[in-house]
C-alpha cells in the first residue's frame, strides 16, 4: 500500500509535468515494492526528460518483472498481466523512436528498434494482436535499414570520390561517384547535389562537356538556388563552345550571387567571345518590352559608364570602350552582360 501511495503521488507529479519530482516518488515506491508499473511509469518520466537510456533500462526491468509475475502464477498467466506487458512493449517502441532522433547515425537507431521488435516477437506472452502489428513493423524496419545502409554506402563512395577529386584523379573520382549514384539513384540524401556538382566538375576538367552538362543540370534540379550549380552549367557550355548558353547560365548565377568574382570573369570572357562573333540581333520591340519589365535594366541604362559605352557604340560604331571596360572593371561585367543579353547594347 505504501508503494501504491508513492506511485499515485508520482503520477500526480507526472500529470503536472514535474517529471523529476515524479521520478523521485517512483524511486521511493520501487524501494518499497519493485512493481513493474513503477518501472514503466518511471521510464515514461525519463523519456519526457530525454533521458532515453535510463528510460529503456527501466522498460527492460518492467518486462522482467512482468515475466516473473506471470511465471509465478501456476494456473497460467493472467490476462491482465499479459495486457500490461504488451503496453510496455508498445512504450518501448515509442521511446526507441524518440531516441533515434538524438542519434547521429540513423542506421543505429533502426537497428536498435529492429532488435527490440525481434526480442518482443520471441516473447511467448505477447498478445497476438500486437504480434501481427510487430511483424509488420519488423518488415518496415528491415526496409528502412536497407535504405539507411544504401545511404551510408552513397555517403562513403561520395567521400572516396571527393578525395580523388582533390588529388586531381578525375577518372577515379567519377568511378566512385558512379557507385554513390548507384546506391542512391533517386538522390534522396540531403547533400546528393554535391555528388552531381563534383562529378560534373570532373567531366569538365576532362573536357567531357555533355556528361558535365548533364550532371550540372541534375545539380540545378536538386539545388536550383545554388549559384555554383549554374556556374557549372556555364563551364560545361564553354567546353561545348555554346557561348550563348554559357552566358545565360552565368547570368542565372549572377542573379543569385552578384559578387562572385569567378562568375564575373566567366561573364567577361563569354561576352568578349560573343561580341567578337558578331553579336546577336534582337528586334527593337522585344528590347523595349524587356526594358519596361525589368527595373534593373532601366537603372543600368542611366549609369554614366553605361551611357558612355552606348554613345560610343551607337554614335561612333566603336566598341573599344566596351571591351576595355570589360577587361579593367570586373564589377561592370555582370551589368553589361545582362544588358547585352536583353539586346540593350545594340550589338
Amino acid at each position: 500500500k505504501m508503494a501504491d501511495v508513492q506511485k499515485d503521488r508520482g503520477n500526480e507529479m507526472y500529470k503536472a509535468r514535474r517529471y523529476r519530482d515524479a521520478i523521485g516518488y517512483y524511486d521511493k515506491g520501487i524501494k518499497l515494492s519493485p512493481h513493474p508499473l513503477l518501472y514503466s511509469n518511471r521510464a515514461t518520466a525519463y523519456a519526457e526528460l530525454n533521458s532515453y537510456n535510463a528510460a529503456l533500462k527501466d522498460i527492460e526491468l518492467a518486462i522482467r518483472c512482468w515475466h516473473d509475475r506471470m511465471e509465478a502464477v501456476k494456473t497460467g498467466e493472467r490476462e491482465e498481466d499479459r495486457s500490461m506487458l504488451t503496453r510496455v512493449y508498445k512504450k518501448k517502441m515509442r521511446i526507441l523512436e524518440l531516441s533515434s532522433g538524438d542519434l547521429p547515425d540513423a542506421r543505429k537507431g533502426i537497428e536498435e528498434k529492429l532488435a527490440a521488435i525481434e526480442d518482443a516477437l520471441r516473447d511467448r506472452h505477447l498478445e497476438e494482436g500486437l504480434r501481427e502489428n510487430f511483424e509488420r513493423m519488423k518488415e518496415d524496419s528491415k526496409k528502412r535499414l536497407e535504405w539507411a545502409r544504401r545511404m551510408d554506402d552513397a555517403k562513403e563512395e561520395t567521400a572516396n570520390g571527393d578525395r580523388m577529386f582533390q588529388e586531381g584523379n578525375f577518372a577515379a573520382a567519377i568511378q566512385f561517384y558512379n557507385k554513390a549514384e548507384a546506391a542512391d539513384p533517386k538522390a534522396e540524401r540531403r547533400d546528393a547535389y554535391l555528388l552531381y556538382s563534383n562529378r560534373s566538375a570532373c567531366s569538365i576538367e576532362m573536357k567531357r562537356g555533355r556528361q558535365g552538362l548533364a550532371d550540372a543540370e541534375k545539380c540545378v534540379a536538386l539545388k536550383p538556388d545554388w549559384h555554383t550549380a549554374h556556374m557549372l552549367k556555364a563551364r560545361a557550355h564553354e567546353v561545348l563552345g555554346e557561348n550563348w548558353d554559357m552566358l545565360e547560365s552565368c547570368l542565372r548565377a549572377y542573379e543569385l550571387k552578384k559578387e562572385d568574382k569567378n562568375n564575373l570573369a566567366m561573364l567577361r570572357d563569354c561576352l568578349v567571345k560573343l561580341i567578337c562573333e558578331g553579336g546577336r540581333q534582337t528586334h527593337l520591340p522585344e528590347i523595349m518590352e524587356r526594358m519596361r519589365e525589368d527595373e534593373e535594366l532601366k537603372t543600368m541604362m542611366r549609369e554614366p559608364k553605361i551611357v558612355a559605352i552606348l554613345q560610343a557604340i551607337h554614335e561612333r560604331k566603336d566598341a573599344s570602350l566596351l571591351i576595355s571596360t570589360l577587361q579593367t572593371d570586373l564589377t561592370m561585367c555582370g551589368k553589361l552582360a545582362k544588358l547585352y543579353h536583353a539586346g540593350g547594347l545594340g550589338i
